[in-house]
């Protein structure tokens, strides 16, 4: 082919992308309603499994109604000032209230209000903007890619909280790993952030991947739910499989292919993965067989005891790297995650 529609970039929705309509009904649904239900929504999973993707889909959606205004923030700079400067460049909102006698300062952006001094405080701009957003029932979807436990988050969410509590029609979506969720949710200050609703992204229907894969490839259906299989449903194996039958033309999976498709995976996700995973977790890894083990084989293997090998199972299931799709049946969520164990087994 020449135009691959498959990607390898994070966070860029795919020409062909496999939507998640439950998730994406029920986030879209609940930003809409009147009365509000919820402000807050949070999206944890493993890398590579479509969290940004999700984000920008769904943000791409409500931006095109016109009463909603979406605004991507990094977390890396000051997101306060970002989003004052952002509110007011958007090119949607300038008209709507903006008169001659309103003025504030804000890095470059100089004008006043009624006359009176320049306002310098993000805080004020923001609280201001989305006063008169609420008048003409302007609704504005912050989105936040890959959030930490980081000082620019927390003075951010205070505002947020402050400015929900004042009933602005300000919604957050975020997106991040369960273990950075996790801590700024252990944040007392940011209880606000325990009431918002957490979808934990789940593998995709290998049936979608196999129809998709029958679609673009061209290939029969058995083929099709072979190549289905060697993704387990993970986003991000998806593209790389598609990406790397098409670059080299080829309908099914060969030696090197698969080499190539190890390769990709290990350089782009698995590295980081195993590099931010514990030692005490990685002991469990390290112990499951490529089929998958049942719980007592895993305990006499890594001679944990019950309660502590309970907890590092929980981190490993809540971070996506591990299923328990039967009772006491844990197997990998990751494809080929036991191969490049192995491999890293050889080097340690």
């Amino acid at each position: 082919m020449k135009n691959n529609p498959f990607t390898l970039t994070f966070g860029k929705v795919p020409q062909f992308y496999i939507p998640r309509p439950i998730e994406c009904q029920k986030i879209i649904s609940d930003f809409n309603k009147d009365p509000i239900s919820t402000q807050t929504y949070l999206i944890t999973g493993v890398r590579g499994s479509g969290k940004t993707s999700l984000l920008n889909y769904v943000s791409s959606v409500l931006s095109e109604s016109d009463d909603w205004i979406t605004i991507s923030l990094n977390p890396e700079r000051d997101m306060l000032l970002s989003l004052a400067a952002k509110l007011y460049e958007k090119g949607n909102s300038k008209h709507l209230f903006l008169k001659s006698s309103f003025s504030l300062s804000v890095y470059g952006i100089s004008f006043s209000i009624d006359k009176e001094p320049p306002i310098v405080e993000p805080e004020s701009v923001i609280e201001k903007i989305l006063t008169e957003f609420k008048k003409r029932k302007i609704k504005v979807l912050i989105t936040i890619d890959e959030v930490t436990n980081s000082k620019n988050i927390k003075e951010f969410a205070h505002t947020f909280q402050s400015l929900a509590g004042q009933n602005m029609l300000i919604y957050l979506f975020m997106t991040g790993l369960y273990e950075n969720i996790r801590s700024i949710q252990n944040n007392h200050s940011l209880t606000f952030l325990y009431r918002a609703q957490i979808i934990d992204l789940k593998p995709l229907n290998l049936n979608d991947i196999a129809l998709s894969y029958q679609n673009i490839l061209k290939v029969n259906r058995e083929d099709s739910i072979i190549l289905a299989k060697l993704t387990n449903g993970y986003a991000f194996a998806y593209q790389v499989l598609g990406y790397l039958l098409c670059e080299k033309d080829k309908p099914l999976v060969d030696e090197k292919l698969l080499s190539e498709y190890d390769e990709y995976l290990t350089k782009y996700v698995y590295e980081k993965i195993y590099e931010d995973t514990p030692s005490s977790e990685r002991k469990i890894l390290f112990s499951i067989n490529k089929e998958g083990i049942n719980t007592k084989e895993l305990l006499e293997k890594t001679k944990f005891p019950n309660n502590e090998y309970s907890v590092y199972r929980s981190r490993l299931m809540k971070k996506g790297i591990l299923q328990s799709n039967n009772y006491g049946f844990i197997e990998f969520t990751l494809p080929r995650f036991y191969e490049f164990l192995r491999l890293m087994e050889e080097f340690a």
